[in-house]
């Protein structure tokens, strides 16, 4: 069996629970069983074809990216780093369109991604991805 540095274990919990909870949050949304605000219904109204694709692409890059750091390699850094990139570019699109929410917590985000990538880059210098 592997044996997986904490950081990367609490990076694999943190993102297989926080997919689960995307997944789940979208699909409750999507079908009507979790009740929006007037807010929340105004935002989900404007997104359009280009939005769901941008988001889909994103959830794909995570997922890969999650996978690669499970399979402990360096690939990993990449894959979140594109995920990093299409996120900001994505929150660039919805400020240009006037639907963005809020920056405040796309920029915690952000900062918590950079983190990870300075963890995982690090990692990959004591040669423990590969």
């Amino acid at each position: 069996m592997k044996k997986y540095p904490v950081g990367v274990r609490l990076l694999l919990a943190f993102y297989c629970i926080g997919l689960f909870v995307v997944i789940v949050s979208v699909a409750g949304v999507l079908t009507g069983i979790v009740p929006l605000d007037a807010e929340g219904q105004a935002y989900f109204a404007a997104l359009g074809p280009i939005d769901f694709v941008i988001s889909g692409i994103a959830l794909v890059l995570t997922l890969c990216a999650t996978v690669a750091l499970f399979k402990m390699k360096s690939i990993s850094i990449t894959l979140f780093g594109l995920e990093l990139i299409l996120s900001i570019l994505q929150t660039a699109y919805e400020v240009y369109r006037g639907i963005a929410k809020t920056a405040t917590t796309d920029c915690i985000g952000y900062a918590l991604t950079l983190g990870i990538l300075y963890y995982l880059v690090t990692l990959r210098k004591k040669g423990t991805l590969t």
